[in-house]
């Protein structure tokens, strides 16, 4: 008999879903049901009061660029539909702000739902996930006395202050296992709340397409260097250009950077100031094909993001063989070692960033290609399917 896996999430893509909305969930589930199981999704969509939509009208583009994500002009309905093989109930949930509890005749109304969309289709989980705190980990609880089921939640991120205040630690308690989206996040999260569960680590993987163990790149001069990403504060890309001009100084090279947000400004001013705008080219918001090309022809791929959860395409650079710099204590410090299979750099630190990349120009060809190669060796460890296989087999093994 399959079994059952119900999934409980604020994140999930759909066609009118804006695509800066992170598809990670869905990577994990579409690869479930392809092992067998069956997959149901609950998402909980969130909706605010309609005269939310109506102030913030005139000032959504300037959020979304500071935030990073597409602000709504419009609520969401209640929808069904699948997406390559996963049944998905979206539920619209209203809250009367952002960064706010749901009030508890919300909870409750969410619950019935569910309950009766699982009536329905005859789905009674063996276990249930939810991934981000809210509204996930207020839901689960009560799901799990219904259907006597396991119960799991996977960790984004750590956060000391959170809508739940104390009584997170209750609703932790009802939980039998926790994944973590990266060592870091884990050492941090048990620091805090102190829990007593079984745990492992829950990594996003790429499409085995991506790999290719023949490919090489050319690192007889190191010149080339790319940054993917929304152009916001958190992310620090402005940051990169002094780092590559102190490095640099006269001697050429070339700086691209995919995204778009509201540091897009304050780069492109960067670039003028240290005179170097010659070499830096802004390519906005590009495919994911343009991006996987674009990371292929180049050396050095480089973010060093404050509190970055995971950061997939730091996992996309190394499958193209880039020397990856990326964040000391962020989700890929544990999957990238310092020196080893690319570099770690403290949080928007400009200073060191210089330094790492004045030692990568130091470093031989042969010594480059090492590191790429094991960058590369990195990534086949954590395709789609290694990685959505390891997630379920902990859920299921863990909590024996």
């Amino acid at each position: 008999m399959k079994k059952r896996v119900l999934v409980v999430t604020p994140v999930y893509p759909a066609d009118d879903i804006p695509k800066t909305d992170t598809p990670v969930v869905h990577y994990f589930t579409r690869e479930w049901v392809k092992m067998g199981y069956e997959v149901k999704v609950i998402h909980c969509v969130t909706n605010f009061p309609n005269i939310f939509y109506y102030l913030i009208k005139p000032f959504r583009d300037l959020i979304g660029s500071y935030e990073g994500y597409v602000i709504r002009d419009h609520p969401y309905v209640d929808k069904e539909y699948e997406l390559e093989g996963v049944h998905v109930k979206r539920i619209a949930m209203t809250k009367m702000k952002p960064h706010s509890r749901y009030s508890k005749k919300v909870i409750n109304a969410t619950i019935f739902k569910i309950e009766k969309f699982c009536e329905i289709n005859n789905f009674c989980p063996d276990v249930i996930i939810g991934h981000w705190l809210n509204p996930s980990i207020e839901i689960m609880p009560e799901l799990k006395h219904k259907f006597h089921c396991l119960t799991c939640y996977v960790a984004h991120w750590t956060n000391k202050r959170t809508v739940y205040g104390d009584r997170l630690i209750n609703y932790l308690n009802d939980i039998d296992v926790i994944g973590f989206r990266s060592i870091f996040i884990r050492e941090q999260f048990l620091n805090v709340y102190k829990v007593k569960k079984p745990s492992f680590l829950c990594y996003s993987g790429i499409p085995s397409s991506y790999l290719d163990d023949t490919f090489s790149k050319d690192f007889s001069t190191i010149k080339d260097f790319i940054y993917v990403g929304t152009m916001i504060a958190r992310k620090c890309p402005a940051q990169i250009i002094p780092a590559l001009s102190n490095a640099f100084g006269q001697d050429p090279f070339t700086m691209l950077y995919i995204g778009t947000g509201e540091q897009l400004s304050k780069t492109k001013k960067n670039a003028i100031r240290y005179k170097v705008e010659q070499n830096v080219q802004f390519l906005g918001r590009q495919d994911r094909d343009v991006i996987i090309n674009l990371l292929m022809k180049s050396q050095v791929f480089i973010m060093i993001s404050i509190e970055e959860t995971f950061g997939l395409v730091y996992l996309e650079a190394m499958a193209m063989g880039c020397i990856t710099i990326a964040s000391r204590n962020g989700g890929f410090d544990g999957i990238i070692k310092d020196g080893v299979n690319g570099f770690l750099c403290e949080e928007g630190n400009e200073n060191e960033l210089s330094d790492i990349i004045k030692h990568i120009r130091t470093m031989s060809e042969a010594e480059l290609l090492i590191i790429s190669k094991r960058a590369m060796e990195t990534a086949t460890e954590l395709t789609d399917k290694r990685v959505a296989k390891n997630y379920i087999d902990s859920v299921f093994n863990t909590s024996k």
